[in-house]
């Protein structure tokens, strides 16, 4: 089965970027620390970073793709737990939670025992885990392309 590629543009990207600030302002604590996973995630955590004043952005460090085909997440960077565990409040982000292994992996093994939101610019419905929160919910199997990707 060959999927179709649909192409994201920026105003898309920051619609998404709003609705998560609207839906996580009220919550943020006075010190926020914003993990973007790499590499999607890294300019959804800029641009959300962005939007809160009192945060810090950090990185970590996951493969989990070879192109388009999932494979094992291989994790090769983190934030330490003594720096994490310092904030008020934190998110993780991504740019899409498709299969949803990369979360469940990060906030049940590597980021365990952290009181952690987790954010996606796009969740594709019925995988195994579900974002706090997200900008736009995607029913179909087509393969999300973001303007900051090479085509």
């Amino acid at each position: 089965m060959v999927l179709e590629q649909v192409y994201l543009d920026w105003s898309e990207i920051l619609t998404f970027i709003d609705t998560i600030h609207e839906a996580t302002s009220p919550k943020d604590g006075k010190n926020i620390g914003i993990i973007g996973i790499t590499r999607g995630g890294l300019i959804p955590a800029v641009l959300l970073s962005h939007r809160k004043p009192n945060s810090q952005v950090f990185t970590v460090g996951i493969k989990s793709y070879n192109g388009t085909n999932r494979g094992q997440d291989t994790i090769y960077q983190t934030p330490s737990m003594e720096q994490l565990s310092t904030f008020d409040t934190l998110y993780l982000i991504d740019d899409i939670c498709d299969t949803g292994l990369t979360f469940k992996n990060l906030t049940q093994k590597t980021f365990k025992g952290l009181d952690i939101k987790t954010l996606s610019l796009l969740y594709r419905k019925n995988n195994i885990f579900t974002p706090s929160v997200f900008g736009q919910v995607i029913l179909d199997e087509n393969w999300r392309v973001f303007p900051w990707e090479k085509e």
